[in-house]
């Protein structure tokens, strides 16, 4: 294996930093790969139907046609100016102000809200909280017809599987979220609006804090800029609580892995609880521990105290309330992976649909993620020597959400939001290899603006919301 690597990292590809061939290159081969593979699949689903989404690897969208959702009007394409805009104000004063970490979260915070408001606000802020009219399957309605949030929590075992798509697939928490922030905030655009800026706040601020392990200030405020800036944050943080179970997931991993806090372990108990009462793909975080812990120390002891902590809260809750969270999480696998006639892993009784939903699960983070930045954490695997703590630590997340989508999980796709928390770690890498190249005008300006390109291409041709 030794010997296969030398010889792969021996096969040099090239740098990105000013070289133009290769930056016109990327865009046309790696999209290209995604059309040829798109037209693909397509042709496979004519002879075996299966749930092949027409603009693979993209899960859930739809191209703005103005028949269908009054796009694009004039205050549109204002939105898209003043996100350009504002865009060309950051690249610019950033660097002037070495990156100050204020400035960056303010600044990226208002690209997303920007770059959303190109398809206005009943699109692009009002929809992604409370559906789509004739199609509510979202948090936010459901959490409209709670009468009693108490009985809600306390019947959720018995009601789970009457209740809309997505709060039968989440613990009651994840409703009750929706049902609070109703009740404090009302109108559906404001709500958009406070998930991004708290979102954004605790996702950059645990970054910079992981990036501060290996890397100075300056870069690893510039790191939290450029992941504001990718196409899955720009287009999905404004839209839903992924964004801050991205946030939440990433701060009990930065606490886990701090081994020389006192205090680290007990925060990153209760950041695990709290994801976990958002989402069941909590199991994403005991399997990111126990790698990262047997990796660097050899042990598992902070991963089963931190497991038997949460399961022990569980346990508390159900004496108390009676809600079951491990009832409630098989009955989501249930759901997930159940057809009228067949159960259990649907590799067995689902195979091609199992076979080509596990590459879109892989396609569509690769496709938001973007040419150039997959390029960089390319170079960042293969050049960087010794396997350092941080690399360690993305290569161990990259695996935990391979092996969760190996046993079925995301059985439709829709990856680059449903396991938006593995995002985070697949800047590790491009950060190793950015770091060891002199910071010049082309990773202040060049590199950020055509990570932004895409965004704006993206947001400006169609529709991504759930």
């Amino acid at each position: 294996m030794s010997v296969l690597a030398e010889k792969v990292r021996g096969w040099e590809l090239p740098d990105l930093e000013n070289n133009w061939r290769l930056i016109a290159a990327l865009p046309i081969v790696f999209f290209g790969f995604f059309w040829i593979w798109n037209r693909f699949q397509l042709r496979v689903c004519e002879q075996i139907p299966f749930d092949c989404p027409e603009f693979w690897p993209i899960s859930i969208f739809e191209l703005g046609e103005p028949n269908d959702i009054g796009y694009p009007k004039p205050v549109h394409l204002a939105a898209a100016v003043a996100a350009v805009l504002i865009f060309i104000f950051s690249i610019r004063i950033l660097r002037r102000l070495n990156y100050y970490l204020l400035p960056v979260l303010t600044l990226g915070t208002a690209l997303i809200l920007a770059t959303n408001l190109t398809h206005g606000v009943e699109n692009g802020l009002r929809r992604p909280i409370n559906g789509v009219p004739g199609d509510r399957r979202d948090y936010y309605s459901q959490a409209q017809l709670i009468d009693s949030p108490t009985d809600f929590f306390r019947e959720f075992n018995a009601i789970q599987r009457d209740l809309l798509t997505h709060s039968h697939t989440h613990p009651p928490t994840a409703t009750l979220l929706f049902y609070y922030l109703g009740a404090l905030i009302g109108e559906t655009a404001l709500i958009a609006v406070f998930i991004t800026m708290i979102a954004a706040a605790i996702s950059g601020i645990y970054l910079i804090r992981l990036f501060r392990r290996e890397f100075d200030q300056k870069f690893s405020h510039y790191m939290v800029f450029l992941f504001l800036l990718t196409a899955a944050v720009q287009i999905y943080f404004a839209a839903s609580i992924d964004a801050l179970i991205l946030a939440f997931s990433l701060g009990a991993v930065v606490h886990f892995t701090d081994f020389e806090s006192k205090s680290s372990l007990g925060w990153a108990i209760v950041l695990t609880i709290v994801v976990s009462s958002l989402t069941f793909a909590v199991l994403f975080l005991p399997v990111v521990f126990a790698g990262y812990e047997l990796w660097t120390r050899r042990s598992l002891k902070r991963t089963i105290v931190t497991v038997v902590a949460v399961a022990l809260i569980y346990v508390a809750v159900f004496l108390l309330s009676g809600f079951d969270y491990l009832e409630s999480f098989l009955l989501t696998s249930l759901l997930e992976n159940i057809s009228e006639n067949s159960s259990g892993w649907r590799l067995l009784w689902d195979t091609v649909n199992y076979s080509f939903t596990r590459i879109e699960n892989v396609g569509e983070i690769i496709f938001f993620f973007g040419p150039y930045l997959t390029y960089l954490l390319i170079l960042g695997i293969l050049r960087t020597r010794g396997r350092p703590d941080l690399m360690k630590l993305a290569l161990v997340a990259m695996g935990a959400v391979g092996l969760m989508w190996l046993t079925g999980a995301y059985r439709t796709g829709e990856t680059v939001r449903g396991a938006f928390y593995v995002h985070p770690y697949l800047l590790l890498p491009v950060a190793y290899y950015v770091s060891k190249k002199k910071f010049s005008s082309f990773y202040a300006y060049t590199l950020p603006s055509l990570i932004f390109l895409q965004v704006m291409v993206m947001q400006l041709v169609g529709n991504f919301r759930w």
